[in-house]
């Protein structure tokens, strides 16, 4: 009996083990983290007063991109308030906990924004999004056609409405997302690409059609 559950604990104690290894992820054999971690430690604002030991890697993901990029997210630590090298300047002495996200694309940083508000590499204000998002091109597709076409002036999409990923399993470089409720449907396709320029095909059960693209300055151009 005793041989029985020896023999179960030695089965179960590994997969413990094995278990636990999956909720903390390791990051140190990450070319990409650590290209990251190297940029933020040789940086302005770390460099500044940044605390020793503090840097830790969140998040590393590479982007069903061409060309490929690699976004590592990074928590650390700054003894004073600010960003940048902050030489000369009234600061408040108080621990300071902060996030950058960094795109790297062909081994190198292409961005890197501290607390979405930051950008270390031009070291100013954050100008504007990094890039326009669907979601946010969806919102100016929305407004555009509610000025411009009386058959969609009370369109609007709703938590009752469905989303649909249409891409097709194993496709690289394209997404397509289909939205549809109260009549409507609005296909969204766009390239996987550092700044897309999204297409729409808009159709109402009425028989209102509508095509054209939303691109990075928000700009809505049409199509049909």
């Amino acid at each position: 009996m005793n041989t029985i559950i020896a023999i179960a604990l030695v089965c179960f104690f590994p997969a413990l083990s094995i278990y636990a290894d999956t909720l903390v992820q390791d990051y140190s054999n990450d070319q990409y983290a650590q290209m990251a971690i190297q940029f933020i430690m040789d940086s302005p604002t770390y460099s500044f007063d940044g605390i020793e030991g503090s840097i830790k890697v969140l998040d590393s993901v590479v982007l069903e991109s061409y060309p490929e990029q690699y976004v590592v997210t990074i928590y650390f630590k700054c003894s004073h308030a600010g960003y940048g090298d902050r030489t000369d300047m009234m600061l408040a002495q108080v621990i300071t906990e902060h996030t950058v996200r960094i795109t790297i694309v062909n081994q190198e940083v292409q961005s890197a924004f501290i607390d979405d508000t930051w950008d270390e590499l031009k070291q100013r204000e954050k100008d504007s999004p990094e890039i326009l998002s669907l979601e946010e091109a969806l919102d100016i597709l929305i407004a555009y056609l509610n000025e411009n076409y009386d058959e969609a002036k009370a369109l609007e999409i709703t938590p009752e409405w469905s989303v649909a990923n249409l891409t097709p399993d194993g496709m690289l470089g394209a997404s397509t997302i289909e939205y549809s409720g109260d009549g409507w449907t609005i296909t969204a396709s766009y390239p996987v690409v550092w700044k897309p320029t999204y297409s729409f095909e808009v159709v109402h059960e009425s028989g209102f059609t509508w095509s054209g693209t939303v691109n990075q300055d928000g700009e809505v151009t049409e199509t049909q």
